[in-house]
């Protein structure tokens, strides 16, 4: 990908494959599932409900690093074309939700609270594209402003100078690399909403653990949540290869 609307198409596949999978495919399953009187009870439910959690994860992840790098190969031109999508993918992916809840319950199950809470998903999720986005965007300009200043002053004075490429990777984390810094606080994004829930949870509906048990699920829960903020930061670094991989070739064919 070399264009910001190529990585735009990418960012609407994504939200396309959500859309389908998780509320008109995984969705409508979990509902037949956890309802039904022979499966109810049993662990399917549960295994539909991580897994649809999973996949949710896996392709916000890709979303995020398709942002970073729609800011990479574009630091001066602003993307907003990127933030539009992803605003029409969270409102379509929640309202297909809430469209087929009505289509399974009827209209009149339909309640305020949960309208308020279809509004307030969509505005944290578009809360944490844009602040992802400019976040990444202030990052990278400053590293590629950096990097011209110390080329321009080398070239003054004569001296050869090292150019320093935030793609490919050299290795699993540079603090100096503003891409990795970016892969870094995507994944503290998609975790934040997650640990806010279970802390608010954790204190004013289970209250404090009664014995070592509750103690020690509690924190296997939060040693998860931090776990997922790796796999995030890992997808997004993978991702993110594959896309100046997939540049490289198609520039190389231009060439030949």
């Amino acid at each position: 990908m070399k264009t910001t609307k190529h990585v735009n198409i990418l960012v609407a596949v994504y939200y396309i494959i959500i859309v389908v999978a998780v509320s008109l495919v995984l969705n409508p399953i979990y509902s037949s599932v956890s309802t039904d009187i022979l499966t109810k009870n049993t662990m399917w439910p549960g295994i539909i409900e991580l897994f649809k959690s999973a996949l949710e994860f896996a392709f916000y992840a890709l979303i995020f690093s398709a942002i970073i790098y729609s800011n990479y190969i574009s630091p001066k031109k602003k993307n907003y074309g990127v933030l539009l999508i992803s605003v029409i993918g969270i409102v379509l992916k929640y309202l297909s939700n809430f469209i087929f809840d009505i289509i399974l319950n009827g209209f009149g199950s339909v309640q305020s609270t949960q309208i308020f809470s279809v509004c307030v998903y969509t505005a944290i999720e578009a809360a944490q594209i844009i602040i992802l986005y400019c976040i990444s965007r202030r990052m990278i300009r400053t590293a590629i402003d950096i990097e011209n200043q110390k080329r321009k002053a080398s070239r003054s004075l004569g001296v050869e100078y090292a150019e320093s490429d935030m793609l490919p990777f050299s290795s699993l984390f540079d603090k100096k690399n503003p891409l990795m810094i970016s892969a870094l606080t995507a994944s503290v994004i998609i975790a934040v909403p997650t640990v806010v829930g279970r802390l608010i949870y954790d204190v004013f509906v289970v209250g404090a653990p009664t014995d070592v048990a509750d103690l020690i699920w509690i924190l296997v829960y939060y040693a998860f949540d931090v776990l997922g903020v790796f796999i995030g930061y890992l997808i997004i670094i993978f991702a993110l290869t594959a896309y100046s991989e997939l540049a490289s070739k198609k520039e190389k064919k231009k060439d030949e």
